[in-house]
C-alpha cells in the first residue's frame, strides 16, 4: 500500500548561511544594541527588537563590517525556496487579482531576539506575510529547538505525541539549530522554542518576513 502526502507542507533549512567570522560580527553588534526589555512574546529573560523600543528594527539592512550583502544573500534564499514550491505564482495572482504592486516577494521587516536561561519563545505565526525565516547566530547543545506545530492536530485531536509517533501523526516536529543555520517557512505555521526551556545565555536568532 502507498501512502500518498497530499498536500505537504514545505520549509527549508539552510546550513552554514554565515561563515563564523560574519555570524561572530553580527553577534558583537547586536549584543552592543541589547537592552533589558522584556516582549511578550516570550515568557521570561528574552529581549527583542520587535516591540521592545529599539530605534534599529530591520536588522538585515544594518552596515556591518564583512557583510556588505548580508540582505541581498537572504533575498536570494527567499528566491529560490518560493521558486521551488511555486509561491511566486500564487503571490503573482493575488497580486493581479488585488491589483498591487508586481514582482517577486522582497524581504520585509527584520529584527533579532536573544534568550536567556529560562527563557521559552511561545508558538505564534507571522500575520500579513507569505515567507517567514529564523536564522540562528548563537546557539548550543543547550539550546531551545525550534518547533513547528502541525496545523491541523486540532482538527484530528492528536494528542499523544510520542517517539513512535508517525509524520502524520504527530503533533510536533523539533529542529535542534547550529550555528549558521537558517531556516524558511510559511508564515502560517505555528512555531517557536517551547516546550523545552532556554539553557543558553544569549541565544540570539534574526527572524524576518518576506511579503
Amino acid at each position: 500500500m502507498d501512502i500518498i502526502d497530499l498536500f505537504p507542507i514545505p520549509i527549508t533549512k539552510v546550513e552554514n548561511c554565515l561563515s563564523d567570522v560574519q555570524r561572530k560580527k553580527i553577534f558583537s553588534f547586536l549584543k552592543d544594541i541589547n537592552n533589558t526589555g522584556n516582549h511578550g512574546a516570550f515568557t521570561k529573560n528574552a529581549v527583542s527588537s520587535h516591540e521592545c523600543g529599539f530605534k534599529i528594527i530591520d536588522i538585515i539592512s544594518q552596515e556591518i563590517e564583512g557583510l556588505e550583502n548580508f540582505k541581498k544573500d537572504i533575498q536570494l534564499y527567499i528566491d529560490e525556496f518560493t521558486n521551488k514550491i511555486s509561491y511566486d505564482k500564487h503571490v503573482k495572482n493575488f497580486r493581479d487579482l488585488n491589483r498591487v504592486n508586481e514582482g517577486p516577494l522582497f524581504l520585509g521587516s527584520s529584527w533579532f531576539n536573544i534568550q536567556q536561561k529560562g527563557s521559552v519563545l511561545k508558538q505564534h505565526i507571522h500575520s500579513h506575510c507569505v515567507v517567514s525565516g529564523a536564522l540562528f547566530i548563537n546557539v548550543d547543545a543547550d539550546s531551545s529547538p525550534l518547533v513547528f506545530e502541525n496545523p491541523i492536530k486540532r482538527i484530528l485531536d492528536l494528542a499523544n505525541h510520542t517517539e513512535n509517533s508517525s509524520k502524520y501523526s504527530r503533533d510536533w516536529v523539533t529542529y535542534k539549530p547550529s550555528n549558521g543555520d537558517l531556516f524558511l517557512f510559511p508564515s502560517w505555521l505555528e512555531h517557536g522554542s517551547y516546550y523545552q526551556e532556554n539553557m543558553t545565555p544569549n541565544r540570539t536568532v534574526i527572524s524576518f518576513n518576506a511579503v
